[in-house]
């Protein structure tokens, strides 16, 4: 069974792919900067059936495509760690690794923001088709002799579209899509049950549970949970004592994205991936 695929920002190693929904798959982080991936693999088996009190994940997600059209902006709040627990993950964020920030207003702007401790190491925004960059995609993608703190504007023509800026580029000016992209059949089959309630942004949500035993991705497990609407408050997925979250917010109506006043264009920064 395939993971869930979620359309995210630019750490891809959270919860997401660069511009494009791809496989939601665990890619933990453990303390000290040691990576491990505990995704354990088995043969594919068929689908499971049903049993009494439980649901289709595929009926909750249909769930969230319903009450998604109500939704005028949104934050979604990303990170990994260490946890027993999956419901213990959402207490709060980790102090000491990468929390992903990507707040979105319709029509046409979102931002992203990657922090360690409260610092920001990597700032990304688009409004009305136009993306600003600051921080490790400058240094590390765009301009490598641009000081982190400058802000870089990038617009469609400035890189090649399948360049890993370009592609992020894409991401920024798309609409806001619901976060699960597209599932199988075989992964809306699947049997999910009701565990309990918990709290997110203000929200009590119904939580969800189920795991996938039936692909590589087997040993993964999922905690879903939905608000009275059917919108998403969280996702944990869980393997080898590590999980990644999202959590997300709606419909804030105080919340807004401005472009920097300041932005130098990627022309005139010494860009490193320039148009074909």
């Amino acid at each position: 069974m395939p993971a869930l695929p979620i359309a995210r920002p630019s750490t891809r190693h959270l919860l997401a792919p660069i511009a494009l929904t791809v496989l939601l798959t665990l890619a933990a982080c453990g303390v000290g900067g040691t990576s491990d991936d505990p995704t354990a693999t088995s043969a594919p088996v068929a689908s499971p059936t049903l049993v009494p009190g439980q649901v289709s994940v595929g009926s909750l997600l249909d769930r969230i495509d319903a009450a998604w059209p109500a939704v005028t902006s949104m934050v979604a709040t990303s990170w990994t760690g260490a946890y027993a627990d999956p419901l213990q993950a959402l207490a709060a964020p980790p102090t000491d690794q990468m929390i992903t920030v990507e707040k979105v207003v319709k029509p046409a702007a979102r931002s992203i923001t990657s922090s360690i401790g409260g610092v920001a190491v990597d700032e990304q925004l688009a409004v009305n088709g136009v993306a600003y960059f600051r921080g490790q995609t400058v240094t590390t993608g765009i301009a490598p002799f641009v000081d982190a703190s400058t802000w870089v504007r990038v617009e469609a023509g400035m890189v090649a579209e399948d360049s890993p800026v370009g592609q992020q580029l894409a991401y920024l000016i798309s609409p806001l899509a619901a976060p699960y992209g597209s599932v199988s059949a075989e992964l809306r089959a699947h049997g999910a049950t009701k565990t309990g309630q918990v709290s997110v942004g203000g929200r009590t949500c119904d939580v969800y549970s189920f795991a996938d035993n039936t692909s590589d991705d087997a040993g993964i497990a999922y905690t879903l949970s939905l608000d009275s609407a059917g919108l998403p408050c969280s996702l944990t997925q869980s393997a080898g004592g590590y999980a990644n979250v999202t959590t997300w917010t709606f419909n804030d109506l105080g919340l807004t994205i401005t472009p920097p006043a300041d932005a130098i264009p990627m022309s005139g920064a010494g860009a490193a991936t320039p148009a074909p």
